[in-house]
């Protein structure tokens, strides 16, 4: 039996691993699956009450992000990839993708505030809110700390879908961070 991480890092390393698609951790991750184009077509209907641990689905987020990198590790995307990626996760957890806009906040937590990460976080922001404004089961009450600029940037776009956390003190910082950069036009 093989668990989620361990069968990442196998189709990582290049080997295939055989998979019993109908197991309910499985079932219940294959929107993410299917997405990365590592689950078969026609999945099991989901089963009812199972879900995911939250190291697993950290795995899979984390695996998720790597396809927004290209091989000399710039990022890209469309909004269709982005839209659809959110979806998957949304369709595994039951509700928003809080999941995903963690794992991007952890990956731009050392990556340097660019034009093209500034417009990374605009596109997913984007793509977050007009799928999932106003759901009330957002918390992200963990973006409110001290953020990088890349963090910053995240912050400003994601926030858009529970405004009743854009505080004043995170407000001011999040400006502040994003102003000292010329293509942020804030």
């Amino acid at each position: 039996m093989t668990d989620i991480t361990e069968y990442l890092e196998a189709v990582a390393q290049g080997r295939a691993v055989p998979n019993d698609w109908s197991r309910p951790q499985w079932a219940v991750s294959y929107p993410i699956f299917a997405w990365l184009g590592l689950a078969p077509p026609l999945p099991s209907p989901r089963p009812q009450g199972t879900v995911i641990s939250d190291s697993d689905l950290e795995a899979l987020c984390a695996h998720m992000l790597q396809r927004f990198v290209d091989k000399s590790n710039c990022l890209v995307w469309s909004s269709y990839l982005l839209g659809t990626a959110v979806e998957a996760v949304a369709a595994v957890v039951q509700g928003p993708p809080e999941p995903l806009v963690q794992s991007v906040w952890d990956f731009l937590k050392n990556l340097e505030l660019t034009e093209t990460v500034y417009q990374f976080c605009r596109s997913f922001g984007r793509e977050v809110l007009v799928r999932f404004r106003g759901d009330p089961k957002w918390k992200l009450e963990w973006t409110q700390g001290i953020a990088t600029d890349s963090q910053s940037a995240l912050r400003y776009w994601v926030l858009a879908v529970k405004p009743e956390i854009w505080t004043g003190a995170v407000e001011t910082a999040t400006i502040k961070s994003l102003r000292s950069h010329s293509f942020s036009k804030l």
